[in-house]
């Protein structure tokens, strides 16, 4: 090998010997990032070992399963005796999740409050809305509302009070049927609150409101066919066909989906709720019949949901296949089918048969009684048998005429449980605060002495405290969090040893090869040295 060639060997072991030293330096970093991790790692473990929860036990039973959260205090029930515990800040309001703030929106009540309380009917629509947003059952609604509205409850010292209540009705036949419900079910349904007439904004939403439930509407622009207006008389007369009609806007489609969650979302509620002036008491069995009524004729005529997709290609989007869909056929109108239809041009919805159906159902109860004589199903009303004056089911039916309710000295703790927590929102005011159900959150927030909890006491009024001077509160070790925790800090520990592994054998491989390096750096450098030597002695 010649000088030249010697020297450039020499030049690229030396550059091979920057790059691995290089590369170990970047190795070594590596691997003190890792330790600086490990350390992390392991600090948050050796604090995990000192989690806590918050348990509730009310009844002194030493029972630790029971974990205090949010709708554990908000809710009456027997794990607290009935007594709701309510959530506050340093101002005294009460702290509400987004559905109970939802409720206390849409009953009107101020988050600065009243300082007094409000009206039976605030009272009502706030537990109405509580059942809208799935906080209440809609028996418990019912049972609540059915008992006067106790305006002491929470306030101060009262008498915790039940009510016996007389209910007074009376049998009718189909003929007088229709009488009672042309004087009593007079809520009226324009085309206003069925959205009709001409949307030009794209995309924008429509609201159905009768004062009980809402639906929405977006991007449509339907036709009501028949009138500006109907009562459910008017439906069951069937003088006059009310017909909801769409003619492809954007797409046949969207109407579909649109006419499917006005059924689903408002439609068949509305009837349910005009019926409810007839034949809800308010007992159990009586509003069972009513909500199982509606349910079946969802379920009989309705897809799931169908939501708005921002996608202008899809409009709507169904989440489980949209619902049945008649045609008509030559010389008919939608009149002659039950649930939605549709023509070449047009996608139709008779109001009228909706309304029969719902009777019919009502009719044949939970027990399916009268089935030979009554049958619903989507499609043709030539398969179907509704209630008429020819065909009158079982004959009669019970007419709720009005009730007593009679004072008495047992405890009906549920209503009372509600009015102190209504009350108590209504006078204090309240602020919202979506991360309340979470139980570490809500646990944070309570250490930390940014929330508070009031409890009633034995004057009847509700007092401010801190959850760790509360006799049921207890604090204790988190026992599924620690295993939780030393499960996560063995599996991100494996995982930082087996990087820490492949680091090592990397640098184990680096330097192997710059001792090699070395070696070889050390034999050109002495091949080189010898050779200019044995220059300079030639022609020295």
């Amino acid at each position: 090998m010649g000088l030249a060639a010697q020297q450039a060997r020499l030049l690229t072991i030396t550059g091979r010997q920057s790059s691995c030293m290089g590369s170990l330096m970047s190795l070594s970093h590596d691997k003190e990032v890792l330790a600086r991790d490990k350390d992390i790692m392991f600090g948050e473990y050796q604090n995990s070992l000192n989690q806590t929860k918050l348990i509730y036990d009310y009844y002194g039973t030493g029972d630790q399963s029971q974990q205090l959260n949010y709708g554990l205090m908000m809710s009456p029930t027997l794990l607290n005796n009935y007594a709701p515990i309510i959530l506050t800040d340093m101002k005294n309001r009460s702290v509400l999740s987004s559905k109970y703030a939802s409720a206390a929106r849409a009953a009107g009540i101020p988050q600065e409050g009243f300082g007094t309380l409000p009206s039976d009917k605030m009272r009502n629509n706030f537990f109405t809305a509580l059942w809208q947003n799935q906080l209440l059952g809609v028996e418990q609604m019912y049972q609540i509302m059915d008992v006067p509205y106790n305006q002491k409850a929470g306030m101060g010292l009262y008498d915790m009070y039940t009510f016996d209540t007389e209910i007074f009705t009376h049998e009718v036949d189909y003929a007088d049927l229709l009488k009672d419900i042309k004087e009593r079910c007079t809520s009226a349904v324009n085309g206003t609150m069925l959205n009709c007439g001409i949307i030009t904004t794209p995309r924008t939403q429509y609201l159905w409101n009768d004062g009980n439930n809402t639906a929405y509407i977006q991007n449509k622009a339907f036709s009501l066919v028949g009138g500006n207006y109907f009562t459910l008389s008017d439906l069951l007369s069937g003088t006059t066909q009310y017909t909801l009609k769409g003619t492809k806007n954007p797409s046949q489609e969207d109407d579909i989906a649109s006419m499917n969650n006005i059924l689903l979302g408002s439609f068949i509620n509305w009837v349910s709720f005009q019926f409810a002036n007839l034949f809800d008491s308010g007992d159990r069995d009586a509003s069972s019949s009513l909500a199982y009524t509606a349910e079946t004729l969802k379920e009989l005529l309705c897809s799931a949901s169908i939501t708005y997709s921002e996608k202008k290609e899809d409009h709507f989007k169904p989440t489980g296949g949209f619902p049945t869909v008649s045609t008509i056929e030559a010389n008919k109108t939608a009149a002659d089918y039950l649930g939605i239809t549709k023509t070449a041009t047009t996608t139709e919805l008779n109001l009228n048969n909706i309304a029969q159906a719902f009777l019919a159902l009502y009719t044949k109860g939970p027990d399916n009684k009268t089935t030979d004589v009554l049958n619903i199903k989507a499609g043709a009303i030539a398969d179907n048998k509704f209630v008429t004056a020819t065909n009158p089911a079982d004959g009669t039916w019970t007419v709720f005429d009005g009730k007593t309710v009679n004072k008495t000295q047992d405890t009906t703790r549920l209503s009372n449980a509600y009015d102190a927590l209504f009350n108590y929102i209504c006078a204090n005011g309240w602020t919202e605060n979506n991360e309340v159900t979470d139980n570490e959150y809500l646990q944070r927030m309570m250490e930390n002495g940014m929330f508070f909890i009031s409890s009633q006491e034995d004057d009847g009024r509700y007092h401010q405290g801190r959850y760790a001077t509360d006799k049921y509160i207890q604090v204790v070790q988190d026992d599924e969090a620690i295993a939780r925790a030393e499960a996560k800090y063995n599996s991100e520990k494996l995982k930082l040893n087996q990087k820490e592994q492949i680091l090592d054998l990397k640098m184990k491989n680096l330097d192997s090869e710059i001792s090699a390096l070395t070696t070889e750096y050390d034999s050109v450098k002495s091949t080189i040295s010898k050779n200019v030597e044995k220059v300079f002695k030639r022609y020295g």
